[in-house]
């Protein structure tokens, strides 16, 4: 018990003496900072301190520091070191950015900056009026195709002539669906072109490429190019170029101590990552924008909280956790805007949110505008629920918004409101759009996917690729596969392709609407005429236009459409579903309304209404949180 006492009355000595340091625009480093009126003024001043568990650093709102903090303390639990704010106002600002303020004009509409403004070898985010703005690309939009390859080393483009010769020039290759890959021209001959690259992918003929990181790409308003060797950056515009801002710091929060709080710091401008975190970290209140990479990155980071940030503008991934982490929740933010460049993103880039560790929740996130995927994420005991995604897959496909796959136990997805996940056939030569809307992709299992409404994807609202010993339950896929070539033309399907046997998954109690006529319920494609021992499936809807041939089954390729009491009697699936056939006239008038808050909401009705389960509508409905309704006129 003395024992026991002892380290009590020590431990509460010890955080008897937790100081709060003060940081403003006004103070000095030579301050003792432990007053608003003895502020220290730099980064440099608090990267260089000593902290002790239970301390604060306060920097004054409405001031901006430029640099890199560099956070090495370690709190305790119970007693965490706190890097937030003091004062009224705005978040404190920690930038990267310089300002380009003094141009010389090189004729043509060409300006370079008069001086260097940066040292470093490399510039991956310029900011133009306040937007994030790509470097000059050859040519300014789309891809040009190339017919052949020769491994890693050469592509040949009949679309190319010798003239220009772009040696030395970036090359950004597109070699999967998925992939990016920018490499260094070493040589050009004719329409050849040799490269290198990290060679992580071989190209695939037919696909597209584009030239950039070169002075003679720039031909359209506000293109760029930083050189390497002068550090300094060149911009087309037919006037000097104003409200220009470059990158000129790698990463600006550097966590490698533990039990650390970030809150109410805002982070813009990095040529890197905005915060590359720490175990025991809780990043909140914060306003990430304009990271050349990664807003926040952790690549082995534990016991993590990332709640009610803001976070935009980054050119690959909005927060990325790596398979060693675990624990990690992200919950409440808001990301927009995340991978939407091609070229300017990494080679494996994942998405808006990218979470591969055990035992982490995704829960009530706002997600609008993805390069790639809007979620992805493994690792058993794992959830994404109640988040709202919208607008994935708008540089690449053959992803999701949200996705995940491979051998975890015990994940969820649940309640999700998934819209808009287009994908990209630009630089491709595919007519089909695979931007899915949950995607669960070879050797998924232990999957709960539930409450979900998924609805305006390109490809099928839910594709179940390659996996067994899944529950797919209660979940709305409304008026997807928008674009009209992919083959599978469903709201869901399942395929066996590869890798592992379609097995023991459950498929009850889903809705599938499917507004546009050519379109089908369910698709199934497989190598084996075993479809029956896929699922067992039961009390679905399936809602069409035309009635008629609701399924379809390509065994290898061979097609095969089903009406409703043929596929039953075909699958053995669906005994107590229902086929539910409208006019398409009254489909074009039905109402699609959904409920991405957390709280409830009552939208008012401008008829009377009914949906497919039978239940009438006269004047309003009431959706709880994260739960959606396809409302049908009732009569007139």
């Amino acid at each position: 018990m003395k024992k026991l006492i002892t380290i009590v009355f020590l431990f509460l000595l010890e955080n008897t003496y937790a100081t709060i340091y003060y940081v403003s625009n006004g103070g000095n480093d030579a301050n003792n900072g432990d007053a608003a009126g003895t502020s220290w003024r730099t980064l440099n001043k608090v990267n260089s301190a000593s902290f002790r568990a239970g301390d604060s650093i306060l920097f004054k709102r409405g001031d901006t520091f430029y640099g890199s903090l560099r956070i090495r303390a370690f709190g305790t639990y119970g007693f965490l070191i706190t890097f937030g704010a003091y004062g009224s106002g705005a978040n404190p600002v920690i930038t990267g950015f310089t300002k380009v303020t003094s141009w010389t004009n090189l004729g043509g509409n060409i300006w370079e900056s008069r001086d260097a403004v940066s040292s470093l070898p490399t510039c991956n985010m310029v900011v133009v009026n306040g937007k994030n703005t790509p470097m000059g690309r050859y040519p300014n939009s789309g891809y040009l195709n190339y017919q052949s390859n020769t491994g890693s080393t050469s592509i040949k483009c009949s679309s190319l002539n010798g003239s220009p010769d772009w040696t030395g020039a970036s090359i950004v290759i597109k070699k999967r669906r998925y992939v990016f890959e920018t490499g260094l021209i070493t040589g050009q001959s004719g329409g050849t072109i040799s490269y290198t690259d990290a060679g992580l992918y071989t190209p695939k003929d037919g696909f597209g490429f584009f030239i950039q990181n070169d002075p003679r790409t720039l031909d359209a308003q506000n293109e760029w190019y930083y050189s390497p060797s002068t550090k300094k950056i060149r911009m087309y515009g037919n006037q000097m170029p104003t409200d220009v801002k470059v990158a000129t710091l790698n990463d600006l929060l550097t966590i490698s101590g533990q039990y650390i709080t970030i809150d109410g710091l805002d982070f813009e401008g990095t040529n890197g990552n905005g915060i590359i975190l720490g175990s025991n970290t809780f990043i909140q209140n914060c306003n990430i924008s304009f990271a050349g990479i990664n807003a926040i990155k952790g690549t082995s980071s534990s016991y993590v909280i990332i709640n009610n940030n803001n976070i935009s503008n980054c050119n690959d991934n909005g927060i990325t956790t790596g398979g060693e982490s675990s624990h990690v929740i992200i919950t409440n933010n808001t990301l927009n805007l995340i991978g939407i460049h091609p070229g300017m993103t990494q080679t494996y880039s994942y998405g808006s949110i990218s979470s591969r560790g055990a035992n982490s929740l995704i829960q009530y996130n706002s997600i609008d505008s993805s390069g790639y995927n809007g979620i992805e994420f493994s690792g058993t005991n794992s959830s994404v629920i109640n988040n709202f995604i919208n607008y994935s897959c708008l540089i690449k496909d053959d992803g999701g918004g949200i996705y995940s796959g491979g051998t975890y136990l015990n994940r969820v997805i649940k309640n999700n409101i998934v819209l808009n996940t287009i994908g990209s056939i630009d630089g491709t030569n595919s007519k089909d759009n695979m931007g899915f809307g949950i995607y669960l992709d070879s050797y998924s299992s232990d999957f709960t996917v539930e409450g979900n409404t998924v609805a305006g994807c390109g490809g099928p609202g839910g594709v179940f690729s390659n996996l067994d010993s899944n529950v797919i339950r209660d979940n709305t896929f409304f008026n997807n596969v928008l674009a009209s070539g992919f083959l599978s033309k469903s709201q869901a399907m399942f395929q066996h392709i590869c890798c592992k046997d379609v097995r023991m998954n459950i498929f009850n109690n889903n809705i599938l609407f499917t507004k546009n006529t050519g379109r089908y319920g369910f698709f199934i494609y497989t190598t084996t005429d075993d479809v029956n021992q896929f699922a067992s499936a039961d009390s679905n809807y399936y809602v069409s236009p035309s009635g008629g041939d609701l399924f379809r089954v390509q065994l290898n390729s061979t097609p095969t459409n089903y009406s409703f009491s043929d596929w039953k009697t075909y699958s053995g699936w669906d005994t107590h579903s229902q086929s539910i056939t409208e006019s398409a006239r009254l489909l074009n008038s039905v109402r699609f309304e959904y409920n991405a808050t957390s709280s409830g909401k009552t939208i008012q009705l401008d008829a009377k209404y009914i949906d497919v389960k039978g239940k009438k509508y006269n004047g309003n409905i009431t959706l709880a949180p994260y739960t959606s309704a396809i409302l049908i006129r009732d009569g007139n």
